[in-house]
């Protein structure tokens, strides 16, 4: 037994051949362990296919093209080996070996992604096909970029979507200053309304009161220009009284007072009438019908003021000695001012207080009236 050990030592052959087979599992670790030692350490150079399928789509006012922006990326991207060609030169590289990975982002990315703030969002698919056929390693590291891919996208996605939400908000936020502004000026413009409404109130009883002032001028006019004819016939019957009879001077004389104190009581009624005239010029605007009217009566008044004082003029004039005529005295023009300002005075009161009427039912029927009533 010694003798064969000792033989079997002394055989460099068999010494070649026990260190040949123990080398042979060390230089298969070793081969092993190198290879997988770095895996990701030439990623780089791993040549992966990408098709882009997608197609733009409207967000926020503006257009979303989440597969452009992706392939842009991933041309500045130089981590993995990337080619960007069609479907169908994807598939023929894949098939031969060409490529490790085909990655495609189908035609509704973006509107997928657009549907992130509506009641119904979609969910974003990316597919990636790989082939084990090369080695093991390349398989993993395939998953493994896919998988960073992955959160690339979804980083960009949540980075869009925050930007969208911030910026509904802004719009909120500038809507709701907006609402503020409106509903401010809508108090101020109610404000305005109330105060405009009680000015309109303040000028209809203005109105009022100038109408019934001019109802009282007209009165008076009216009382004035029949004591005034009066007076006038009273005078005349004087006159003639005291061509005939000498003596009655003094009744005659009497009479002639009573016709200067009608003559004053028109005088007094006419300064009324303009007087109320004026305040109702003034407290009032009014229409052209009754500005004519107006006009009117101002002229006609006018003219009686001339026509008292030339009736006052030859009055005074005129000599009463016993035995000779008295002067005549025309009152037919007097008599006809006074009918025609009495006609104009009737016209401009009975068209104020229509007009009055029809202004106050126009302001009781806005709803802005009622609403303060």
């Amino acid at each position: 037994m010694l003798a064969e050990l000792k033989a079997l030592l002394k055989s460099p052959k068999l010494w070649i051949t026990i260190i040949g087979v123990s080398l042979i599992p060390a230089l298969y670790n070793l081969i092993f362990l190198s290879s997988m030692w770095d895996p990701y350490g030439n990623v780089k150079n791993l040549p992966v296919a990408v098709v882009n399928k997608d197609k733009s789509a409207s967000f926020q006012d503006k257009t979303l093209n989440i597969g452009h922006d992706m392939v842009d990326n991933m041309s500045k991207n130089k981590n993995l080996d990337y080619h960007f060609v069609t479907e169908n030169e994807a598939q023929k590289g894949i098939e031969d070996g060409d490529y490790y990975m085909v990655i495609t982002f189908p035609e509704n990315l973006s509107s997928n992604a657009a549907s992130l703030l509506t009641n119904d969002p979609k969910k974003l698919e990316i597919s990636y096909q790989t082939t084990a056929g090369h080695s093991f390693v390349s398989s993993k590291m395939s998953d493994s970029a896919m998988s960073k891919l992955k959160d690339t996208v979804s980083k960009n996605i949540t980075s869009t979507y925050v930007g969208a939400v911030f910026k509904s908000m802004s719009q909120l936020q500038g809507g709701m200053g907006t609402a503020a502004n409106g509903a401010s000026q809508l108090y101020a413009g109610a404000g305005a309304l109330q105060s405009g409404s009680q000015t309109l109130s303040n000028g209809l009883g203005t109105l009022a009161g100038s109408t019934q002032t001019l109802a009282t001028g007209v009165d008076t006019l009216s009382s004035g220009a029949s004591a005034y004819t009066s007076g006038v016939s009273t005078l005349s019957g004087a006159l003639s009284q005291l061509n005939a009879n000498s003596e009655a001077v003094n009744s005659a004389a009497g009479q002639f007072v009573s016709g200067a104190e009608a003559m004053n009581t028109l005088v007094t009624g006419a300064d009324s009438l303009s007087t109320a005239l004026s305040q109702m010029a003034t407290a009032t605007s009014l229409s052209e019908e009754q500005q004519a009217q107006l006009s009117t009566l101002s002229t006609n008044l006018t003219d009686l003021n001339t026509a008292i004082q030339n009736l006052n003029t030859a009055v005074s004039n005129t000599s009463l000695p016993s035995g000779t005529s008295t002067t005549s005295v025309d009152t037919s023009s007097i008599a006809t001012y006074l009918s025609n300002i009495s006609s104009a005075a009737s016209s401009i009161a009975t068209a104020s207080a229509t007009d009055k009427a029809n202004d106050l039912a126009a302001v009781q029927g806005t709803a802005a009236y009622q609403s303060l009533t």
